[in-house]
């Protein structure tokens, strides 16, 4: 890995390829998030005119389900951090430890 980082940090052809690439792929996650960004709004503003439609409550029923959101999203955020907590420190701790002792 470091031949590679030496390799490429060392011609600056590789180096502007390098970060080309790089800028390329950025721009098409930016553009992917946009497009899903999109939609969801496009999902929310058709389901908000459905409950119009429908005469139903549309405050109280996008509260509901965003309190069903939150509730989810944190589960999840908790259940991620013990899981990170758990696995994926004791591994880079371990790997430190063993980085250490080697040298």
């Amino acid at each position: 890995m470091e031949n590679f980082i030496d390799t490429i940090s060392g011609n600056i052809y590789l180096m502007i390829g390098a970060f080309v690439i790089l800028g390329l792929l950025i721009l098409s996650f930016v553009k992917k998030l946009f497009k899903m960004a999109l939609v969801v709004v496009v999902a929310l503003v058709a389901y908000v005119l459905y409950l119009n439609f429908t005469g139903q409550d549309v405050e109280r029923t996008l509260k509901k389900n965003m309190k069903a959101v939150e509730d989810r999203a944190s589960d999840v955020t908790k259940k991620a951090g013990e899981l990170m907590d758990n696995d994926a420190i004791k591994q880079a701790v371990d790997k430190a430890a063993k980085t250490i002792s080697k040298k």
